[in-house]
This record gives structure tokens, C-alpha cells and sequence, in this order.
């Protein structure tokens, strides 16, 4: 049994690949958002850190006993400041962090839990301020996540219109499939080019050249029909004469003679009808 025709829809060819297309970018694009969005919140993040320490800097000394001051909203954030000789002036939590003798930021790791620090130094304190590295880090991809929105939501949006650009595109075609399927046989007048593109123009073209070819073949073939109809007419009508004459004869040498001129009729006319056939293939 043969196996049936593989068909090629052009408009879901156009779709797939133009769909897949906007797939693959939208990924791309909102992975890479999403990427440069944790970046910019973590060194949003350390630029607060560190305006936090300028700002304590410029302020005078703090010789106030330890204190708890933990109102700070967002990113869980501990603020720790000591005097010149070492003794702690601040403390924002029940908790102390480790003393860091680097300056600037650096990671450091407290009870299984890992913050990120900037220390600044001045003359007359040091000042230690620590964010919460798992805090930052939920924060940071909540924002990364109102990054990646808009290209989830202008994503579809722009498949839709893709789709019915194609599917605009294309109506020419299906239209003159339309006025194809619905000719009569012997309709072979051209089919309309106005209005279509570029692309479908030329087809249509040579569909047109070509019912003009099967017109001309059509007319010659009628032509053709018409003249081997006469021409067998006259032939085929003597030939009846000379068998109704022969029928008629009484003579011997006669009827002979009358049979003899059948015969020679009969082969003028199937030689008229090689002919006939030879131009026909012709």
C-alpha cells in the first residue's frame, strides 16, 4: 500500500519557525534581565552599605551603651560601631557580629548565617555594617522578577500580531486557491492580479500564460475536430455511393470492376486517416 503524500503547510512552516524564534529570544532576553537585574540590586546593595558607613562617619562619636535599634524595613541589616580603643560604642541587634579587621566589604559567616559587610574606619571609630546575604538575595530576585514581566507579557502579545501579519499575508494565496477551485472546466479566463504581492504575482502570472496556452490548444484541437469531420464527410460519402452502386450491378466485370474502386476507396480513406492522425499527434 503506498504510503500517502507527506504535506507542507507554508503558513504553519512561517508560524513554527517565527513562534520558536520569539520563544528563543524572549528566553534569552529575560534570562539576561533577570541576570543584570541581581547584579544591579546587589551593587545597589553594597552602595547602601556603604552610604550607611559615610553617613555614621560624619556624624560625631557615638559613646552611648549598647542599644537596640533594630527599625530598619527592607533588607535585614546589622549596624555595629566600636571606639578607638576597641570598646563597642553601638550594637543594632542582641547579636554581635564578629570583629573584621579588613576593610571595606567582605563576606563573613555568623551561626550558619552569611552576610555581606563593609567596615569603614575613622579616627575615632570603626563602623561595621552587615546585610543579611539570603535577604539580599530574595529581595534581589523579586526585582530581578519585575524585570523579566515585561518581556513575559509583550512575549505573547507580539506572537499574536506575528500571527495575524502571516495570516494576513497569506490571504492572497488562499483567495486564489478559491477562485481556482471554483472555475468551471472550460473556464480558462485569467485570473485577477490586482492587489496581490510580489512574491504570489509571478505565479499567478504563469498560471495565466498557462490557460492562455490551454485556450490556444483547445481551440486548435476544435479546429482540428472540425476539419477531420469534413474531411472524412466527402470520402466516407462516396464510399457509401459505390457500395449502393455495387449492390445495384448485375455484370460480373462490372460488380469486379465496382468492388475494385471500393477497395481503392477504402484505402484513400484510411491513408486520409493516418494523415488525420499524424497531424493530430502533430
Amino acid at each position: 500500500m503506498a504510503a500517502a503524500p507527506v504535506t507542507h503547510s507554508l503558513r504553519r512552516r512561517l508560524l513554527g519557525s517565527v513562534m520558536v524564534a520569539i520563544v528563543l529570544a524572549a528566553v534569552f532576553q529575560a534570562v539576561s534581565a533577570y541576570r543584570g537585574a541581581l547584579r544591579q540590586a546587589d551593587a545597589i546593595f553594597d552602595y547602601h552599605l556603604q552610604q550607611m558607613a559615610f553617613v555614621l562617619r560624619g556624624g560625631p562619636p557615638l559613646a552611648v551603651p549598647l542599644l537596640e535599634a533594630d527599625g530598619h524595613r527592607g533588607v535585614d541589616t546589622t549596624i555595629q560601631i566600636w571606639g578607638p580603643d576597641g570598646t563597642q560604642l553601638f550594637q543594632s541587634r542582641r547579636f554581635a557580629l564578629p570583629a573584621r579587621a579588613v576593610l571595606g566589604f567582605s563576606d563573613v559567616t555568623h551561626d550558619g548565617v552569611r552576610y555581606r559587610v563593609y567596615s569603614l574606619q575613622t579616627p575615632e571609630q570603626t563602623i561595621q555594617i552587615a546585610q543579611d546575604m539570603d535577604d539580599r538575595k530574595a529581595r534581589a530576585r523579586a526585582l530581578a522578577a519585575r524585570a523579566v514581566v515585561p518581556m513575559a507579557v509583550i512575549a505573547p502579545l507580539l506572537m499574536l500580531a506575528l500571527w495575524l501579519v502571516i495570516r494576513r499575508s497569506l490571504d492572497p494565496l488562499e483567495r486564489t486557491r478559491q477562485q481556482v477551485a471554483a472555475r468551471a472546466l472550460d473556464d480558462l479566463s485569467p485570473l485577477p492580479e490586482a492587489g496581490l504581492p510580489d512574491e504570489v504575482l509571478p505565479l499567478v502570472q504563469e498560471i495565466n500564460l498557462l490557460f492562455g496556452r490551454l485556450g490556444v490548444a483547445i481551440d486548435a484541437q476544435k479546429s482540428f475536430v472540425a476539419h477531420a469531420a469534413h474531411e472524412l464527410r466527402s470520402p466516407l460519402t462516396a464510399l457509401k455511393l459505390q457500395a449502393q452502386a455495387l449492390e445495384r450491378q448485375q455484370d460480373p466485370e462490372a460488380r469486379r470492376q465496382g468492388a475494385e474502386r471500393l477497395h481503392q476507396g477504402i484505402d484513400r480513406a484510411i491513408r486520409l486517416m493516418q494523415q488525420l492522425l499524424l497531424l493530430a499527434r502533430q
